[in-house]
């Protein structure tokens, strides 16, 4: 019977506890654990309460470190060969989430899964023109209009929050990049799941949600750490013909998928402001690594 490890990279954010409450509520037909990487302390008397529910662990580790050696805690933890991903500021769309992003997995049709991220609009305005910018891109535009969905359903892009493999596909890819200590090792891991030929599946029913988008300064601060990571990125020479055409796709849609609504003005004063934080965190890193 498949069993199946569910993984939470926590920052210790609020919204986990609604993460927690999702996942308690799945209906499957086979057992599975909920494994917590976490960085600050729960609250006690909460987390009790769902250990009743579900099979949950706790784990504590050193604060401030990389999420890639988070993700390689997460897997060495893990009791099954499945597992599964979702961050503590996202819940499940529905009760069928964990079923339907593993079933190609359990299945043996593909050994990688990904799906898509959704933001429902309408909080205030700069808040909306921030979601369609700042991680995830897709919550809004949804993933196949951000990154190329192939005829067959594959792509070669990995939602970092909505995810799923067997742990065999660790004999390709041995482990998240650790040296990538600003973020992007998910997106190292899928390209080089890509560059070797394992298929990863968009599967266009797991839908999870994403807490809305809020602040300027944390939108300044998100681009600010995007600049280093994207350095970080690039001294890996994983970056491809196909990963450069699939990133322009996706300016294109941000830039033009709204084009003559409401949040046009705010989208394009707030593209160039993320590239300004980008590029100028970007070049600093390059100069204060020399």
């Amino acid at each position: 019977m498949n069993k199946i490890s569910v993984n939470i990279i926590s920052l210790w954010r609020e919204s986990i506890y609604k993460t927690l409450d999702s996942l308690v509520n799945q209906e499957v037909s086979f057992e599975y654990e909920v494994n917590i990487i976490l960085q600050w302390n729960l609250n006690e008397e909460k987390i009790n309460e769902i250990m009743k529910k579900i099979d949950l662990s706790v784990y504590e580790y050193e604060k401030w470190l990389w999420f890639g050696y988070y993700r390689n805690q997460a897997i060495e933890k893990s009791t099954w060969d499945i597992l599964a991903w979702i961050d503590d500021d996202e819940w499940t769309a529905d009760n069928n989430w964990l079923s339907t992003i593993t079933k190609s997995i359990r299945e043996w049709t593909y050994k990688v899964v990904t799906a898509g991220t959704k933001i429902e609009l309408g909080k205030w305005y700069i808040a909306d023109c921030i979601s369609y910018l700042w991680y995830p891109w897709w919550s809004v535009i949804w993933f196949d209009k951000m990154w190329t969905v192939y005829e067959d359903g594959t792509t070669k892009h990995l939602c970092s929050g909505n995810f799923a493999f067997h742990r065999s596909v660790l004999e390709v890819v041995w482990w998240f990049e650790e040296s990538l200590k600003s973020g992007a090792e998910d997106v190292a891991f899928g390209t080089i799941l890509a560059n070797k030929w394992v298929n990863i599946y968009r599967e266009p029913k797991a839908t999870i949600y994403h807490i809305h988008r809020d602040w300027i300064i944390n939108f300044c601060k998100r681009h600010m750490l995007r600049g280093k990571s994207v350095y970080e990125y690039s001294k890996l020479w994983l970056i491809s013909g196909w990963h450069r055409k699939d990133k322009l796709n996706s300016v294109k849609h941000i830039l033009f998928g709204n084009f003559w609504s409401k949040y046009t003005p705010g989208v394009w004063l707030l593209f160039w402001l993320q590239y300004l934080f980008t590029i100028v965190w970007y070049g600093q890193k390059k100069i204060w690594s020399h």
